[in-house]
C-alpha cells in the first residue's frame, strides 16, 4: 500500500472525479506544515435536537463554519459539517485571530440559543508529535462544490481532545464586546423538506480496520454498497426540487436571524427580521416564474442546490444522508453484515421522513453551499446510536 505524500498547501490536495477514487489510498496527500486544527461540539445536542432544536444546532455548526471561512477569506477552505459540530484546517498565521472568533462564535450560541458550544484550537504538530497525521483527499461533487475528505486520525483524536477538556479554551473576556466572527453567507431560510422517497436516512459509518488507510477501504466499499442498493448520487439524493420552500414562518427563521443579526443594535435587528421574510417571499416569486435579476437565474437555483448539497462526509468517520425506502435500508444493513468481518465497521442510524438545510452563500449565482441533515436529530441521533453499539461491545 503506497504511503501518502506530503504536501504544505490545500492546492496540491488533488480533486479526484468521485468520493469512491477521492477514498483510494494513491488519491490521499498527508497535509504538513504551519496549520491548526479548529474545532466545535454542542454538548447535550441529541437532547437538544429531542427538545425540537435541529435548526439551531445545525445553524450553530454552520455560523463555526462561516465564521472562520469568512476570517481566512481564501477560496481554497478545508472543512467539515458534522450536524452538530464542525471542524475547519486554519492556516497558523491566523491562530490569534481564530481564537477570538471562535470564542464569539461560542458566546453567540450561548446568548442566542443558551447553547453550550465547545470550542478548541490545536496545532497540527502537536497533533501528529501523539501519533496522528492529517491526510486529505477531494472529489468534485459538482462544478462549485469540490468537498475535502479528512483522515489519519488527527481530526478524531482533536475532537475527543476537546470533549475531554484537553484543550486550552480560547479567552472568552472580551467575547461580545467587539465584534470578531463574522456571518455574513449563512442563511437558513427553508422549509423542512419531505422526504421524496418514503424516508430519509443518516447514516454514520465507524471502521476498526488496522490501519488509518485500510479504513479508507472499508469506507469505499460501504460507498459501493451504498450505491449498489439506492443507486447513483442523483438517485439517493435526501432533497426533491418540488419539495424545496422558503419559509415565511418566523420560528423556522429564528436561527438565521439571531445569528446575523447578532452584533446589530436591537433598532437593527428588529429591521433585519422583516428584511429577512421580505427576501424569502421575494425568492419563493423569483424562483417559481423562474425570473433572471440582480445577475442570478433564479430558475436554476434549486437545481443548483441539489448539486451543490453537502451530504456526505468523512472525518474518521463516513456520515451520509440518503433517501429511500425502508426496504433498501434493509437491503443495506444485511449486505454490510456480510462484507466485513464481525465488528470490522460498526454504524448508527436515524431514519425520518425530511431533511433540513443550512446554507453558505457566496453568490447566489452558483457558488453556494447546502449542509443537509435528516430530521428528527439527524447525524447527532445516528452517533447516539453509534455511541450505545460501541458501549455494548466495549469499544469507544
Amino acid at each position: 500500500m503506497s504511503t501518502p505524500a506530503k504536501v504544505l498547501s490545500l492546492c496540491e490536495v488533488p480533486t479526484q472525479p468521485d468520493l469512491r477514487t477521492a477514498l483510494r489510498a494513491d488519491s490521499l496527500v498527508e497535509i504538513t506544515g504551519a496549520w491548526h486544527l479548529a474545532v466545535c461540539d454542542l454538548k447535550n445536542s441529541t437532547e437538544a435536537c429531542r427538545k425540537g432544536l435541529y435548526r439551531e444546532v445545525n445553524a450553530v455548526a454552520v455560523a463555526f463554519i462561516t465564521a472562520l471561512k469568512n476570517l481566512i477569506d481564501k477560496d481554497e477552505c478545508a472543512f467539515l459539517f458534522g450536524g452538530d459540530g464542525a471542524l475547519v484546517l486554519v492556516p497558523s498565521e491566523f491562530k490569534q485571530a481564530a481564537e477570538q472568533t471562535i470564542a464569539e462564535v461560542a458566546h453567540m450560541a450561548k446568548a442566542s440559543f443558551y447553547l453550550d458550544l465547545r470550542v478548541g484550537l490545536v496545532s497540527l504538530e502537536a497533533l501528529q508529535k501523539q501519533g496522528v497525521s492529517l491526510l486529505l483527499g477531494r472529489y468534485r461533487s459538482s462544478a462549485v462544490l469540490r468537498p475535502f475528505v479528512f483522515g489519519g486520525g488527527a481530526a478524531g483524536l482533536a475532537e475527543r481532545m476537546l470533549k475531554q477538556g484537553e484543550l486550552p479554551l480560547p479567552n472568552q473576556s472580551s467575547a461580545g464586546r467587539q465584534v470578531s466572527a463574522k456571518f455574513d453567507g449563512l442563511e437558513c431560510r427553508w422549509e423542512r423538506i419531505p422526504s421524496g422517497k418514503a424516508e430519509t436516512v443518516s447514516w454514520i459509518f465507524k471502521s476498526f480496520a488496522p490501519t488509518k488507510l485500510e479504513e479508507f477501504e472499508d469506507f469505499a466499499r460501504v460507498v459501493d454498497l451504498v450505491g449498489e442498493v439506492y443507486g447513483d448520487r442523483q438517485e439517493y439524493h435526501p432533497l426533491a426540487e418540488q419539495n424545496l420552500n422558503l419559509t415565511q414562518n418566523g420560528k423556522l427563521l429564528n436561527p438565521e436571524f439571531r445569528i446575523r443579526s447578532f452584533h446589530l443594535p436591537s433598532i437593527f435587528r428588529s429591521a433585519y427580521f422583516w428584511f429577512l421574510r421580505l427576501q424569502c417571499f421575494l425568492g419563493n416569486l423569483l424562483m417559481r416564474n423562474r425570473i433572471k435579476a440582480g445577475g442570478v437565474d433564479w430558475g436554476n437555483y434549486k437545481s443548483d442546490l441539489l448539486a451543490n448539497s453537502d451530504m456526505c462526509k468523512v472525518d474518521d468517520a463516513l456520515c451520509m444522508v440518503v433517501a429511500g425506502s425502508a426496504a433498501q435500508r434493509e437491503d443495506l444493513l444485511n449486505r454490510l453484515s456480510g462484507a466485513f468481518a464481525k465488528d470490522q465497521v460498526l454504524w448508527g442510524t436515524c431514519v425520518s421522513d425530511a431533511a433540513f438545510v443550512t446554507c453558505l452563500i457566496n453568490s447566489y449565482e452558483r457558488k453556494h453551499i447546502h449542509f443537509v441533515d435528516g430530521a428528527n436529530g439527524g447525524y447527532a441521533e445516528a452517533a447516539a446510536d453509534l455511541k450505545q453499539k460501541l458501549r455494548e461491545l466495549g469499544l469507544k
